[in-house]
């Protein structure tokens, strides 16, 4: 098999044109060709991306699972939740709580920092509709994680999108409201902790449209 030697730039395009040319072949193969290691790795990874959500299209979680092996702390962990979520819509609840779990132990081992928060928030949210007192323990790790990040502009903003959704504080509202109230209050970021406070209320609203 011939070794290709680009760099830069043009060895992203080359890749990428490539991989279309061959009608859907395997982006793996065609990143193993790139000699510099620096930008082999860099296409493998993405190479491995690719192949885990095909897999994940297909149904293939332990597939999609075992590409993700070779990629990054949260990385692998978002992949996990990716296939929850996926379980989740089969109705396989109890896979689906597997899978989630399985993310969990991985992006604790990963470096602190706010990809770490975000791996541990997307499967919190996705654990509230999956098992809800499950949800509520990983929300608070979310939370503790929330507590101890350096916080900047841009990462409080962050931030206070991750808990402003459809999943989350909204299904822990809907659940036990003065529970998910509490939690929201343990927030130490002031405009994270009115986001959660505003989605377990919508929770709530939700639950008994009455109370509007």
């Amino acid at each position: 098999m011939p070794v290709i030697h680009l760099s830069g730039a043009c060895c992203h395009v080359y890749w990428a044109s490539l991989v279309a040319a061959r009608g859907g072949g395997s982006p793996i193969l065609v990143a193993e060709k790139i000699k510099d290691d620096r930008l082999r790795q860099g296409n493998l990874a993405t190479a491995r991306q690719l192949a885990a959500e095909a897999a994940i299209k297909k149904g293939d979680f332990d597939i999609a699972i075992r590409y993700a092996d070779q990629l990054g702390a949260t990385i692998r962990a978002r992949f996990f939740v990716v296939s929850a979520q996926a379980l989740r819509e089969k109705k396989e609840l109890v896979r689906a709580k597997e899978a989630l779990e399985s993310g969990l132990l991985i992006a604790e081992k990963a470096d602190p920092g706010y990809s770490q928060l975000s791996a541990v928030v997307a499967i919190a949210d996705l654990m509230a509709s999956v098992d809800a007192n499950r949800g509520f323990e990983i929300m608070k790790s979310g939370i503790d994680a929330v507590n101890h990040i350096p916080l900047t502009g841009n990462v409080v903003a962050s931030i206070a999108n991750k808990f402003d959704s459809r999943q989350g504080f909204f299904i822990l509202g809907k659940t036990d409201f003065d529970r998910a109230l509490l939690l929201s209050q343990s927030i130490q970021q002031k405009e994270s902790s009115v986001t959660a406070q505003i989605s377990a209320c919508r929770g709530l609203l939700a639950k008994n449209p009455g109370a509007r």
